[in-house]
């Protein structure tokens, strides 16, 4: 199924896949799905909703998984400065799941801990970004 049609229809099929396996509470599987939608669209593709889901739903599945909270505090952070530099945002079911697995950060890490990481995502480029997902 992965190899036929059209990139973008398949990478948001891994999106919703994505999005069902963080509800099951399966977070690496859920960072799998992402990546994975993430690899197959090219970076000209990466903007708007599409890019805006794959970014929020693997942020989301860092955050949520002990050793990559870090990770994804700094993925989130990156996701929030684009948005606000496209003057878009989040649909309103993803920004929930984001705004929670934020929450989730913050109390984990603590606020002192995560302002710093926040920071430093927000000085990422995309192409860091990416290196960082990967």
């Amino acid at each position: 199924m992965r190899d036929g049609g059209a990139p973008l229809s398949i990478a948001r099929a891994l999106c919703s896949l994505g999005f069902i396996a963080c509800h099951q509470q399966d977070y690496g599987k859920a960072q799998e799905h992402y990546f994975e939608a993430l690899k197959i669209l090219t970076p000209t593709e990466l903007r708007g909703f599409d890019w805006a889901v794959i970014w929020a739903g693997l942020a989301h599945a860092f955050i949520r998984q002990p050793a990559t909270i870090a990770c994804g505090v700094q993925l989130a952070a990156v996701i929030e400065k684009i948005l606000k530099d496209m003057g878009a945002a989040l649909w309103p079911i993803v920004r929930v799941q984001f705004d929670e697995a934020l929450t989730f950060a913050k109390e984990s890490l603590g606020e002192a801990a995560f302002q710093p990481v926040w920071e430093t995502g927000q000085k990422f480029s995309m192409e860091e970004a990416i290196a960082l997902a990967g």
